[in-house]
């Protein structure tokens, strides 16, 4: 390929380029028209960004745009090249000058076109580069031909240059910080909030990694708003997610933050783990801080649970740490009924005798809200198209990809990378969990459409629903408690059984029940799940919804 020809003019050199540029867009802005196949569309917003790539050196990135980027989104730390190919907020195109000057890295998405190259001998860019702003113009030196396209761009931009939040960390940063930063991006690993939580998903071990680089603990993730600790929390946790929480904890991650998504602090969601709650309460997490339940607090929520799921270590803990047990003496005892080892705790801790509390002894909750409307069904593309398409991306049809794909939450990508043919039950290997599994726990808040979206693209790609986690927990356990009413049905329909328990006694009905998912409740009874064999426990636990009371006997009765 032919050495891009990049010319780099100082400001002002000669008579003829300030002529030039005289009439170049005002700052921020641009007039560059890009047409495939006779289809224009006029790409008139600028933006550049200091970016440093993986070799750690910092480059100049050029963004145009045909519609605005908000600057929620600029802000994030992702590399402009990222946003244009994922974010779906805009067509333009993209381009890199290296420290040396040299334009590279190109992108191009429109409509009916997204593609990109490296270097490209037909695609060109002259610019004057100052400290604070980059202007000239780019074109396509003859039409291009991709794909059966025809295509081509030129026009004039005028971006202000801005520091990338990456960059810019790095000024903060003390040398040790530097190397440990410059040692992440070797590996792929950007120093910037999206990719701290990338990274603890794919090993939480990196979380520690993070912090000595100097990422603040309390980074709120940017597409939740929700801090690592309180994203990490709501199940069972390996060894190394422990140790990462603890340390998040250690560096003084805040434990009485109430999450944008749930609403409760994470006191209310470690319900697992004796010894992350006891981190947790040292840190200062208060027994009284909200659980995102309607009248009920994080203490309550957690000894509920621990109540539910026969945790003696968290309910003995609780008790040690202050809880009040004594004014909640009836309420208590009556849902440790059947377990003998939990309602003995509280009954030495409030010195009650034998007589069972009244069977109105537990306040009513409300009804779990309306689950949001099902996601429309869309055909997946055949494994041709999504071959090209995801080639005139550049992106390789891989399970990196899918990976990498899954965690931002791109539904868009998967969808090709599954249609081409990558496996959907591939594990990872530090813990196991395969595509389903990853997407059925983790907490997708308002984004939970594509979190339906995703469980049926799996589905409909071969994924196994019924293949458990290490603590035997399958899908369909934790959509249970974590996923529309649509996606449990959508694992139902696919033969995901229901007649099953995680190691920690847990089943499927039970995690509905406990999150007040009524929801979720009717569609495993409607998909036949038999409450019999655990009723008691379900009876306990629902007192407090009469909703799902009511149907829990009403199926025990058939």
């Amino acid at each position: 390929m032919v050495a891009i020809r990049l010319r780099i003019i100082a400001l002002f050199a000669t008579l003829n380029l300030a002529a030039g540029l005289a009439a170049a867009p005002p700052p921020g802005r641009a007039d560059v028209t890009l047409t495939v196949d006779g289809q224009a569309i006029r790409l008139v917003h600028a933006y550049a960004r200091v970016e440093l790539n993986m070799d750690s050196v910092a480059e100049l990135a050029v963004l145009l745009t045909d519609r605005p980027l908000s600057v929620e989104l600029l802000d994030r730390g992702i590399p402009l090249h990222e946003l244009l190919a994922n974010a779906g907020q805009a067509h333009g195109l993209h381009f890199s000058l290296t420290g040396e000057g040299r334009p590279e890295g190109w992108n191009v998405v429109h409509p009916l076109l997204s593609t990109g190259c490296v270097q490209c001998s037909d695609w060109d860019a002259e610019a004057t580069r100052t400290a604070a702003a980059v202007r000239g113009r780019v074109f396509t030196r003859k039409p291009q031909q991709t794909n059966g396209r025809s295509w081509s761009f030129s026009g004039e931009f005028n971006a202000v240059v801005e520091p990338g939040w990456e960059a810019a960390a790095e000024a903060a940063a003390t040398p040790a910080q530097r190397a440990l930063r410059k040692q992440l991006r070797a590996e792929g690993l950007h120093f910037t909030p999206d990719w701290f939580f990338t990274g603890a998903l794919m090993n939480a071990g990196n979380v520690i990694r993070y912090l000595d680089a100097g990422m603040p603990p309390d980074t709120p993730n940017p597409s939740t708003g929700d801090t690592l600790l309180l994203e990490m929390l709501g199940g069972d946790l390996s060894d190394t997610q422990r140790v990462a929480v603890k340390e998040l904890l250690r560096r003084g991650a805040d434990a009485n933050r109430v999450s944008q998504q749930g609403g409760g602090t994470a006191l209310a969601r470690v319900y697992c783990c004796a010894d992350i709650a006891a981190a947790l309460l040292d840190a200062g997490a208060r027994l009284d801080a909200p659980s995102g339940q309607k009248g009920r607090t994080a203490g309550q929520a957690l000894m509920d649970a621990a109540i539910a799921l026969s945790k003696t270590d968290v309910v003995r803990l609780l008790v040690a740490r202050g809880y009040p047990v004594a004014a909640e003496r009836d309420r208590l005892l009556k849902d440790a009924v059947g377990r003998p080892e939990v309602e003995k705790i509280l009954r030495e801790a409030t010195g009650a005798g034998g007589s069972r509390p009244p069977a109105d002894a537990r306040p009513s909750r409300p009804p779990a809200e309306a689950a949001p409307a099902r996601a429309p069904v869309r055909p997946m593309p055949s494994r041709a198209e999504a071959a090209a398409t995801l080639e005139a991306r550049g992106l390789p049809p891989s399970q990196d990809a899918l990976w990498r794909a899954l965690m931002d939450d791109d539904a868009e990508t998967v969808r090709l990378l599954l249609a081409a043919g990558v496996s959907p039950n591939e594990p990872r290997a530090h813990d196991g969990a395969t595509p389903l599994l990853f997407v059925t726990f983790r907490q997708y808040g308002k984004k939970s459409a594509i979190q339906t979206v995703l469980v049926a693209d799996l589905i409909a790609a071969g994924a196994d629903v019924n293949r458990a986690d290490s603590n035997n927990a399958p899908p369909i356990l934790h959509a249970a408690q974590y996923c529309e009413t649509a996606a449990v049905r959508a694992l139902l329909k696919a033969g995901a059984r229901t007649n099953v328990k995680a190691k920690g006694g847990a089943t499927p009905m039970m995690m509905a029940v406990i999150f007040n998912r009524a929801d979720n409740v009717a569609a495993l009874l409607e998909g036949g799940y038999d409450v019999k064999p655990e009723l008691d426990m379900l009876r306990s636990v629902a007192a407090s919804y009469p909703e799902t009371l009511r149907m829990i006997e009403a199926a025990a009765r058939k």
